[in-house]
């Protein structure tokens, strides 16, 4: 194949055909730049290159080996993610803005905890969540580290409602 008949190759690249094929085609058809066989040492860049910022530029294969790993680490804490989450039992919504989310067997330790104020300990966390936005990754513990602060404060006496009721006559 001569030069007129590889007149589709770009200017500065030539073509070459294999010559093991039996039927020279298209699909056998190699182009090759001429000037990467013989790089020109008139262009100092690339001959010496600088880094201009060497934490970015790594070897391909460092950095497909780092991906790699990156993506199998997502996935594999994804997948216990999941698994967790069905292993969990369904939580219900509590209190007077249906903020607080307990599962059964948390809203049964609380109410154990508890016995006469359970419910007023969730209301106050539902009332505190929903005029402050803030939020917690476990409400039955959040609930028994106030009581426990509470009690500290009142010296071992626990919040009650009741502590703050008076009769008929009597003044707070």
């Amino acid at each position: 194949m001569d030069d007129e008949e590889a007149g589709s190759a770009p200017p500065g690249i030539q073509a070459f055909v294999n010559p093991e094929a039996e039927n020279p085609t298209l699909e056998n058809l190699t182009l090759e730049s001429p000037e990467a066989e013989n790089p020109t040492l008139d262009n100092p860049a690339q001959e010496n290159p600088t880094q201009e910022n060497p934490a970015e530029e790594k070897p391909a294969q460092e950095n497909r080996t780092q991906l790699i790993k990156e993506v199998l680490s997502k996935e594999i804490i994804n997948t216990d993610l999941i698994d967790r989450e069905s292993e969990r039992e369904p939580r219900h919504r509590h209190g007077a803005y249906q903020n607080v989310l307990l599962n059964d067997s948390d809203f049964l330790t609380l109410q154990k905890e508890f016995p006469r104020d359970y419910e007023q300990w969730i209301e106050r966390l539902s009332e505190y969540m929903a005029s402050t936005g803030k939020s917690y990754k476990n409400h039955l513990a959040t609930i028994r580290c106030w009581a426990r602060r509470e009690r500290q404060q009142n010296g071992g006496r626990k919040y009650s409602h009741d502590n703050y009721r008076c009769e008929e006559g009597e003044s707070l």
